[in-house]
């Protein structure tokens, strides 16, 4: 079997989950992705994780934190990168911008329900302003720590 996709960096298939099934025709690999599904049935076919998992605030890993490229059928691969000062470091920072990102989220909400509230007349015009203002100075805060970071348009 072969197949072609014809697709831009930024539009990279992203997989959702890759499933298993035993039928009465054999064994059919199901591959979901943002963009579809691939399914196909292979008898022969062994899907190997080559690492324990580990979170990922995206859809790619860098070839040091892969481990590099490898068809090899190991499941119990050591990855001493993973350790590594840096790349922890950045997972620590990476974890930081997100928790800012999550806070940020929800000074959205607040703001956007402070609106509704003006529009409701559940609040009077001094409370609006003076929340306003500090949900915008929030917002600004975090979108100063947030500038230049993935997670900048979260």
């Amino acid at each position: 079997m072969t197949f072609e996709i014809d697709t831009a960096f930024n539009e990279a298939i992203e997989i959702e989950g890759i499933e298993k099934e035993v039928t009465d025709n054999g064994i059919l690999w199901t591959i979901t992705t943002h963009q579809g599904d691939f399914q196909f049935y292979c008898d022969g076919y062994q899907q190997f994780i080559r690492q324990e998992p580990f979170y990922q605030f995206g859809q790619t890993l860098s070839y040091i934190e892969r481990g590099g490229f490898s068809l090899e059928q190991t499941t119990s691969q050591d990855n001493p990168n993973r350790i590594r000062k840096d790349i922890v470091e950045q997972r620590i920072k990476d974890l930081e911008h997100f928790a800012n990102a999550k806070k940020r989220h929800i000074k959205r909400r607040e703001r956007d329900e402070l609106n509704k509230q003006r529009e409701r007349n559940e609040i009077d015009t001094k409370q609006f302003l003076l929340k306003k203002r500090e949900i915008k100075e929030m917002l600004d805060y975090y979108d100063y720590w947030l500038k230049d970071t993935k997670f900048e348009n979260w």
